[in-house]
């Protein structure tokens, strides 16, 4: 006589909880990089911090994806979008806390923090995961299905260029630059592997940003063959999407007008003020002037032209460990990586000269 077989049935409310569940995990990730980041700045290395105002827009955008992402999961479990959106949200807290982790372990509290040093490659990785759900999302709006089987093939290759390029972040022998360029990842291959796991992870790098690129032109292929709800629905994604590429524009458009305003602001104060004030004042005016002029600066710098703000860091912060160095071989690893770094040349090398100068 055969066993009977009994059948455990999962209670309906699951998709609920566990959208819920992830919902939860992404506030407290928030709270959590909130938290590190606090206290970074309160052992003085405001270098590593981020300031609340730029992150407000990762703030946004995390918590209105996991609330839809919840939202819709809960209610239509076998929708992925839902799903994909819940994941959207959840990794911008976990890559600003695993950054803000790995920072406050290896560059404040050096060997106090567990595992550290390990979590630097995998924040950088998966923060580039949003572009690649935000890919899928794309992809499988608004029916959660491809718009056809022949798009299969690409489905494939968007999500191993993901995986690929996850992997060689997590690999990446200096994930800490520019803070910390002389900061070796423990997770790093051997160097003859490092720099073709580089290519490939830049190859899928590439792959993972045209994937996003050809998942909207996939929007477009449907919106032509829709008709009805389906039709009214892509056309709720397509304002989404022009309000998002609008701020983007914004965005790039507000570091110029920023620096501009903050020059014009600049010569009425000093000149403004030096027409009033007593003869020669102006410099006096002029010096006042320079504290607030370089904050604002710098956050305009920190938030739109990372280019420039990277390479001042890597140069304040290698002038503070210049002072505490006593290590010759170390100080001219740290002194090449940070030239390689800022000014990037071709090649670099430093000679020292041995012995005292001939009197």
């Amino acid at each position: 006589m055969a066993p009977e077989v009994s059948w455990v049935r999962i209670p309906r409310r699951w998709p609920s909880v566990a959208a819920g569940a992830l919902w939860a995990l992404t506030v407290l990730g928030l709270v959590a990089a909130a938290w590190l980041d606090h206290l970074m700045r309160r052992a003085g290395r405001t270098d590593l911090s981020s300031t609340a105002i730029a992150n407000i827009p990762e703030v946004v955008a995390a918590l209105s994806a996991a609330t839809v992402g919840a939202v819709l999961a809960g209610r239509r479990p076998r929708h992925p979008v839902g799903w994909l959106l819940l994941g959207q949200g959840l990794v911008v807290p976990v890559s600003s806390a695993a950054s803000a982790y790995a920072h406050y372990g290896v560059m404040v509290r050096a060997g106090r923090l567990p595992a550290a040093g390990y979590l630097a490659g995998l924040a950088n990785g998966v923060f580039f995961l949003w572009f690649s759900l935000a890919g899928f999302v794309a992809l499988l709006t608004p029916t959660g299905s491809l718009p056809s089987p022949r798009w299969r093939w690409w489905a494939r290759v968007a999500a191993a260029a993901a995986a690929v390029q996850l992997l060689a972040s997590t690999l990446d022998p200096y994930p800490l630059v520019p803070e910390d360029p002389a900061f070796l990842n423990p997770l790093a291959p051997p160097a003859p592997l490092a720099r073709p796991l580089g290519v490939v992870g830049g190859a899928g790098t590439v792959i993972s940003l045209l994937a996003l690129v050809v998942a909207v032109g996939s929007l477009l292929l449907r919106f032509r063959r829709a008709r009805g709800a389906e039709r009214q629905q892509l056309r709720w994604v397509a304002f989404a999407a022009g309000v998002v590429a609008l701020l983007a524009v914004v965005a790039l458009l507000a570091w110029g007008l920023l620096t501009v305003l903050l020059g014009l602001a600049y010569a009425a104060v000093v000149l403004g003020f030096g027409q009033l004030l007593p003869r020669g004042s102006s410099l006096a005016v002029a010096a006042a002037f320079q504290p607030a002029r370089r904050r604002v600066q710098d956050a305009v710098d920190r938030r739109f032209n990372r280019r420039r703000y990277d390479a001042a860091q890597t140069i304040a912060a290698f002038s503070a460990r210049l002072r505490r160095q006593v290590d010759l071989d170390t100080l001219t690893a740290e002194l090449l990586g940070v030239v390689d770094q800022t000014v990037q040349p071709t090649t670099a090398a430093l000679w020292l000269r041995h012995g005292a100068p001939p009197g």
